[in-house]
């Protein structure tokens, strides 16, 4: 009978995906949060493994839990190390649609507003047929050691919540396919990886 059900256990570590267990901040790791965030870790796993970021390492909620950031390396990087990072930032939207919309135009100006203090490389801002807006925008922000190259989308990623998708490149050359990737993202045309 134990030698079944160690194969049975066997069987199903070979059929089923591991599921990412992230470092999630004291507070956030117990009843509903953690399942939560690992959820939208998973939903956005595809993204960051078609930039080369396969494990989602870390998750947090914002203020008030009207946002939650996910964070995903390479295969084997340290999160607190990272030289290649994607970051996920989720926000929840209002409900009518109207209101949706506004919020996202909202928090798009604030993205935008944020990158002052940098240098924006390109931005292209897209509308699409429904009235929610997109973003693309390449930018540079910190100097020295601490100096990252990114390129971004804002984007409707679900029924009432928007996100807005980075790569990020520091200590490192960043790689022009990224950013053309990541544009090709925000117009919808980026295939995505499956595995």
């Amino acid at each position: 009978m134990r030698r079944c059900s160690r194969v049975l256990v066997f069987l199903a570590m070979l059929t089923f995906p591991a599921f990412a267990d992230p470092e999630i901040p004291p507070g956030q790791d117990g009843g509903p949060d953690k399942p939560k965030l690992i959820e939208y870790g998973n939903y956005f796993l595809p993204v960051a493994k078609t930039f080369g970021c396969n494990e989602f390492r870390w998750a947090a909620y914002g203020v008030g839990k009207r946002s939650m950031s996910l964070e995903y390396v390479p295969a084997g990087d340290d999160i607190n190390k990272w030289t290649r990072l994607m970051t996920v930032t989720v926000y929840a939207l209002p409900q009518p649609a109207d209101a949706q919309r506004d919020a996202m135009m909202k928090i798009q100006a604030s993205l935008l507003g944020g990158f002052s203090n940098g240098k924006i490389v390109s931005e292209v801002t897209y509308t699409e047929q429904n009235g929610d807006p997109r973003l693309f925008i390449e930018y540079e922000i910190g100097e020295g050691l601490q100096k990252e190259h990114n390129a971004g989308t804002f984007l409707r990623s679900g029924k009432s919540s928007a996100a807005f998708v980075q790569i990020q490149s520091r200590g490192k050359e960043f790689d022009a396919k990224d950013a053309a990737n990541m544009k090709l993202y925000a117009e919808n045309h980026l295939q995505l990886s499956g595995n």
